[in-house]
């Protein structure tokens, strides 16, 4: 492309430089006139992300019936996780050699002072261009093979936002290193984790022990956009499409009540006798005292919803005061507010069942369910492969089934945004967020630390930094 020139009727010494918005248009004009005279960059642009999707729909397009069914196709969770490969992979690509081929023509004009600024900003623009339309198109094609409702501008809005960071990744890489081969040589190096710790290869609750979390998500998978990316995708098609919208609020009641009375309240019982046992016994104080702390813990939590007085003498579930009075009362109790979980429970089943003959006397429940529903899904984010439904740790008991019914605990400090994965909602700076759109704002403020990183040419200082010590 030919180098910007500065027209003017003045002398040459006294030459007007455009301002940094006229300069960034005059970038994004040439940088968008090169590529559209380009026609096989401009065409493999275009067929790449609608191809893609083609392919990997009609590959994943499984049904056991003769007539395919979107509810029983259990490659969907696949197609999603490899939709946000792709984009990465896309969003990187397009991004590589972008100022690494630039750099001659920059070398070139670099007398008149033009604005760096502006150049980065125009690069933006046009790669982010480039990746809403190949996203967009990708989308189009895959979600129209599969049969995928309902999720479009959303799944849109995920794969964007992933392909945009890619881009980010891809500019600071083609900014900080010197020839296109050693840009190809990092591409795999940097796809390669976002794989392997998407949540989906390995699961997070198998990771090396050094690096695990068995309550939240480990750092070192917050720390990769596939991560945010896939679950956002995930939780959205389970919670908002239209058949779990009917019963979403009763399933969550159905799983807490279930929850509580298969696993919590067995387990704070066994609590009180292991810790009373081992008081009588005079074994292991600190053991002793470590369980009647996260009994007292959940007693207490429960008592915040029945009233304290249900159980005068829960004050003396400690070490120093518990007798067998005491624990054949919390037993007690413990047995009373099952009965009073089950009462909840069967209210809650007879909803459902209601909703259920309502859709099925309207001739909808097999159309909403087969469109909008899909299996898998479903046990991806009820974790319904995890033999796990309960953890002791930290003074509390967490639970661990059905995540996507779970309104993540109340966060530790205000700026505490860590949860299981899979819930429904985020709570981060005071606020309460949905989920699908909490994880989308991560990765945009990832992408925003990208772009500082750019225009401050951070990443080439850094290697430079560590190649004067070499």
């Amino acid at each position: 492309p030919a180098s910007i020139v500065v027209s003017t009727d003045k002398p040459e010494s006294s030459l007007k430089i455009p301002s940094k918005w006229d300069q960034t248009r005059i970038f994004v004009l040439r940088d968008a006139l090169a590529k559209l005279t380009n026609r096989q960059y401009t065409l493999i642009n275009l067929l790449e992300a609608p191809v893609l999707a083609a392919i990997l729909a009609f590959f994943v397009k499984y049904s056991p019936t003769a007539e395919y069914v979107f509810q029983k196709n259990q490659n969907i969770p696949s197609y999603l996780f490899m939709s946000i490969i792709v984009a990465l992979f896309m969003g990187l690509t397009v991004s590589a050699e972008e100022i690494i081929k630039d750099r001659k023509i920059l070398r070139r004009e670099s007398f008149l002072n033009l604005s760096k600024n502006s150049y980065f900003t125009s690069k933006l623009i046009t790669q982010f261009a480039i990746s809403a339309i190949q996203t967009f198109l990708f989308v189009l094609i895959g979600n129209a093979i599969l049969g995928i409702e309902g999720m479009f501008f959303t799944f849109w809005a995920i794969l964007f936002t992933t392909a945009a960071f890619a881009n980010l990744l891809g500019l600071n890489i083609s900014a900080a290193m010197n020839s296109v081969v050693t840009v190809y040589i990092l591409i795999p190096f940097l796809l390669i984790p976002q794989i392997l710790l998407s949540g989906v290869v390995v699961k997070f609750d198998q990771l090396n022990k050094i690096i695990r979390n068995d309550t939240v998500v480990p750092i070192v998978g917050d720390m990769l956009v596939s991560r945010w990316a896939l679950e956002s995708a995930l939780v959205n098609q389970f919670v908002d499409n239209e058949f779990e919208k009917l019963y979403y609020d009763v399933d969550a009641e159905i799983a807490e009540n279930r929850f509580t009375t298969l696993y919590l309240l067995p387990t704070i019982e066994n609590l009180v006798k292991d810790g009373f046992k081992l008081v009588k016994e005079n074994k292991s104080g600190e053991l002793a005292t470590e369980k009647l702390a996260t009994a007292y813990h959940e007693i207490t939590s429960l008592l915040k919803r029945v009233g304290k007085d249900q159980l005068a003498d829960v004050d003396m579930i400690n070490p120093q005061d518990i007798n067998q009075s005491v624990v054949d009362n919390a037993i007690e109790f413990l047995k009373a507010y099952k009965v009073y979980t089950i009462g909840h429970q069967a209210t809650a089943m007879s909803n459902k069942e209601q909703i259920t003959k309502d859709l099925i006397a309207s001739g909808e429940y097999d159309k909403l369910k087969n469109e909008n529903y899909n299996d898998i899904i479903g046990k991806a984010v009820m974790n319904s492969g995890s033999t796990d439904r309960i953890l002791e740790k930290d003074g509390k008991l967490h639970r661990l089934s059905d995540p996507i019914f779970y309104i993540a605990r109340q966060p530790n400090h205000f700026l505490d945004y860590r949860a299981p994965l899979y819930v429904p909602v985020k709570h981060f700076a005071g606020f309460t967020f949905q989920t699908t759109y909490f994880n989308i704002m991560v990765i945009w403020a990832m992408t925003i630390f990208l772009i500082l990183a750019l225009y401050n040419n951070w990443l080439r200082k850094m290697f430079s930094l560590f190649s004067g010590k070499l």
